[in-house]
């Protein structure tokens, strides 16, 4: 569906909206998940300082384990394959599956020893080792400073955006007709 091109923009897009969001340091994508329906769907003022998207972070966290089974098992096994052994074990026969019993069946999947990854990736708030396990499946992360307000990641702008360059403060603004008004303040804005 998509060019690897276009993927690895979606990607790098990702991965910079995850780092340009100060709440991910401090809410686990377990705590993300939990918190949904109380927070994640009621946001306030320090909400970006306080929250991630259990989306976004759950779809890094997707790709970080599947690039570590692809690498620790010398590319025989992927999340494919744990995802097919979720499916016909709880899928297609409609059984749930216990809150801790995901790393089992993981590591039953791929032959490997996840439980550690994941309680890190679920229930940590450091960050993704996203760039080593890229460089090791022949992708280097690069990162640079944002061009311009409007700047999401990804490839270099074009020399339009980089014109319109504007100092950052650290805070986002809604304009409501010819008021500018101040709806966030991030972390060490």
């Amino acid at each position: 569906l998509l060019s690897r091109t276009q993927y690895l923009e979606t990607l790098a897009r990702s991965v910079t909206t995850l780092r340009r969001t100060p709440g991910d340091a401090s809410q686990s994508l377990a705590e993300s998940s939990f918190d949904a329906w109380i927070k994640y769907y009621r946001q306030d003022e320090n909400s970006p300082n306080a929250q991630t998207s259990y989306y976004l972070k759950g779809s890094l966290v997707a790709l970080t384990l599947d690039l570590h089974i692809r690498l620790h098992s010398a590319g025989r096994k992927s999340l494919d394959d744990v995802m097919r052994l979720l499916w016909r074990r709880h899928g297609r026969s409609g059984v749930g599956l216990a809150e801790d019993g995901f790393a089992a069946l993981a590591e039953q999947a791929s032959g490997l020893v996840l439980k550690p990854l994941l309680r890190r990736l679920l229930h940590g708030t450091a960050a993704l080792p996203l760039a080593p396990l890229l460089k090791a499946h022949g992708l280097t992360l690069h990162w640079r400073a944002a061009e311009s307000l409007v700047d999401r990641g990804g490839r270099s702008s074009s020399s339009s955006v980089r014109a319109q360059r504007r100092p950052v403060l650290g805070v986002r603004v809604k304009v409501e007709g010819s008021d500018l008004r101040l709806t966030h303040v991030l972390e060490g804005g």
